[in-house]
Formats: C-alpha cells, structure tokens, sequence
C-alpha cells in the first residue's frame, strides 16, 4: 500500500512533455486513486485529476479531470490518438469512466479559437461523450460572426453515423470542406454515414 505525494518537474504522457506534476496518490490491491493531481502541458494547460482505476477486473476507469486553457492537439495526443489537424483551448470538465482498455471521456466546456488545420473557426460550446467507441455530440455551438453553426448526433466508430449540422446566418458552403475533414478523421466514410445539413442563409 502507499499514500503519499509525487512531484516531479517533468515528465511525459504519450510525448506531450508535462511540467509541475504534483498531487496525492493511494494505491492498494484494488484501486490506484489520485486526490488533487495536476500537471501543466504546453506552459499554459493545467489539469486537475480527482480519481483513478480499479485494479480489479475489468480495470473500471472513475472521477473527473478540470481543464483549464488546455490544448486540443495535446490532449488529442494524450489520449493516444494521432492527428494534428484540430486545436484550441480547452475549458471545462471530463468526466472518467468505462475500462482501462476502453475508456469512456465526457466534456462538457468551452473552446477558445477552435482551429481546423491551422484555420481558426471562433469559440465553441461543447458537450459531447465517447462511450463504448460510440462518439455523441450533445451540443456543440460555433458562432461565426453574427451567425450560428451547430452539430449533433452520434457515430458509431465501429458502425454507423448520423450528424446534423444546421447553420443561423452563416454560408455553410465554405465550412463543408472542414465537415469532410472532421468525418474522414473519424474514418466514418467507408461506413454508413447520414449527415444532415441545414443551411439557414441570410443575405
């Protein structure tokens, strides 16, 4: 058994480099629990992790993790994913749960400067949820300008998807491009796909 502090000035998580590691871990036979864990990413990130993983079958993952001014892309990496087309600054909450070998993340929060490829988009409001490597979006508001885009639906990374997308005031015809992007990232093409779009344009 140990319960104690770790600190540490550097380290690394799936190679994003991570700065000011320090919190409270417990760990016995059955659980591994982190109790007011933080680490900076990219000199501005700070997360705070409250929770951990049973080490009993199946490994079930819990607690929460507060964002604050995290970068998309890293934390897109730290999740052991590999693209660099999506940034931004994430502020707001994941919640943990699910398996050590499939985890399940929920965020709800707010991205400043969300950029595709380099392009900045503006300010988002996201609620979403991967699941079972089902990936819902319960909300997720872009204002462009004086318009509205905004997105929901499920995909089934396994399966079948169906998004909606709607846009208030916006022409959606330059924005289409970055929809292809964003579905051929989720590698959803060469499956069942219904994408809903609908364009609300106002001269």
């Amino acid at each position: 058994m140990f319960d104690g502090s770790v600190v540490s000035n550097a380290l690394q998580l799936n190679s994003v480099p991570i700065t000011n590691v320090k919190g409270n871990v417990y760990v016995d036979p059955s659980v591994v629990n982190l109790q007011n864990f933080s680490f900076t990413e990219d000199k501005f990130g700070k997360y705070t992790v409250k929770g951990g993983v049973m080490l009993d079958e199946p490994h079930r993952l819990f607690g929460t993790i507060q964002v604050e001014t995290a970068s998309i892309n890293n934390l897109i990496h730290m999740l052991q994913q590999d693209t660099d087309s999506f940034d931004g600054q994430l502020n707001g909450e994941i919640e943990l749960g699910g398996q050590l070998d499939n985890p399940s993340f929920d965020v709800n929060g707010t991205i400043t400067d969300f950029s595709i490829d380099g392009n900045v988009i503006g300010n988002a409001v996201v609620d979403a949820d991967l699941t079972n490597r089902k990936f819902t979006i319960r909300e997720l508001q872009l204002p462009v300008e004086d318009g509205l885009i905004a997105a929901g639906g499920v995909a089934d990374l396994d399966g079948d998807a169906d998004i909606q997308i709607a846009a208030n005031r916006v022409n959606i015809k330059p924005f289409l491009p970055l929809v292809v992007k964003i579905l051929m990232q989720l590698e959803l093409f060469h499956r069942s796909l219904t994408l809903v779009v609908k364009p609300i344009i106002q001269k």
